[in-house]
């Protein structure tokens, strides 16, 4: 199932495991090892948002993926107008 997360001997491990299903390679797995005071925090916070812990940490991946997409988008674009004349000339 696509963006599905399983637990992956958090407990013992100390990790959590993101699993999803992509077109070409198949599975793919992402293996976070937390402290126990970050695992901790993360359970704490995803039951107070009626969560599990995987989909908690999923949401945050996502939204750091968001964030940093659109931080790096901004400043491609701001360089893009600044140095639009010489990438005009460039492409004459």
């Amino acid at each position: 199932m696509p963006g599905q997360v399983e637990a992956v001997g958090a407990r013992e491990l100390g990790c959590v495991a993101v699993a999803g299903r992509t077109s070409v390679a198949g599975m793919n797995e992402l293996i976070i090892r937390l402290s126990d005071a970050e695992r901790a925090e993360c359970a704490d916070l995803a039951d107070a948002t009626g969560q599990s812990p995987e989909e908690f940490a999923l949401d945050a991946v996502r939204a750091r993926l968001r964030a940093e997409r659109d931080r790096v988008g901004a400043e491609a674009l701001r360089l893009a107008r600044r140095h639009a004349p010489l990438l005009k000339r460039l492409g004459e």
